[in-house]
């Protein structure tokens, strides 16, 4: 899995960046880059000038987007959002950690906005800080063992290949979404499933925050 960085200028942007249970982050770079972020883990950093005049570097979020489309703003011209992910609430102040000095250098003091992160030792300190269980299944690189439900002990098979998959993607506008999900809360007064009432965030904790769509066309009493 990918990783990147994505700096938060608290300073050109006017404000610093908060926790609003949505994940978006705004780029000039080209779109071919930012598709790159889709289904990786992108780590937010916010930067902020103290009173001493040195940057004081704070890890907000990680999330895993799942699209880029237009920002339609001047200054910007992309976003990169998603709804998977976790907010560091607090936020965990990165300038005293021993790995820390290094790690700036490789991303140009984070002067590029969002950038790969190449460092693997890097990747796992900040594996490390994300220890909520919401987010362990996201940053987890342990073995995965499935159950055996197929008599095939005698059959030797090679699995793991890397494989380029590419696919038509329809464009959701965000606003219908919103909207969409405005409708369900007014009608059930929280974010669930139409057809059966499911409430994700219940289920699933954080990662569930924010979804009202159906995963099923009717209900499963009927089914």
């Amino acid at each position: 899995m990918r990783h990147f960085v994505a700096y938060h200028n608290a300073e050109k942007m006017g404000y610093e960046y908060e926790p609003i249970g949505k994940y978006a982050f705004f780029s000039r770079k080209t779109l071919t880059f930012l598709e790159r972020t889709v289904g990786s883990m992108v780590w937010v950093i916010n930067g902020f000038r103290s009173k001493a005049r040195n940057t004081i570097y704070t890890l907000c979020a990680v999330y895993m987007p799942d699209e880029v489309f237009d920002a339609n703003e001047a200054a910007f011209d992309y976003i990169i959002a998603g709804t998977v992910g976790h907010d560091f609430d607090p936020p965990i102040e990165l300038n005293h950690l021993p790995w820390f000095a290094g790690f700036l250098k490789p991303q140009s003091n984070f002067s590029l906005g969002i950038s790969e992160i190449k460092d693997s030792t890097a990747i796992d300190y900040l594996n490390s800080l994300a220890k909520s269980p919401d987010l362990e299944h996201l940053t987890s690189t342990d073995e995965i063992n499935f159950p055996l439900d197929l008599d095939i002990l005698d059959v030797e098979a090679l699995e793991g290949m890397t494989t380029y998959v590419s696919h038509l993607r329809r464009e959701r506008n965000r606003a219908v979404t919103d909207a969409k999900k405005e409708q369900t809360i007014a009608l059930h007064g929280q974010l669930v499933c139409e057809a059966c009432g499911f409430g994700f965030s219940v289920f699933y904790g954080k990662l569930g925050e924010g979804y009202c769509e159906v995963h099923h066309k009717i209900p499963l009493a009927i089914a």
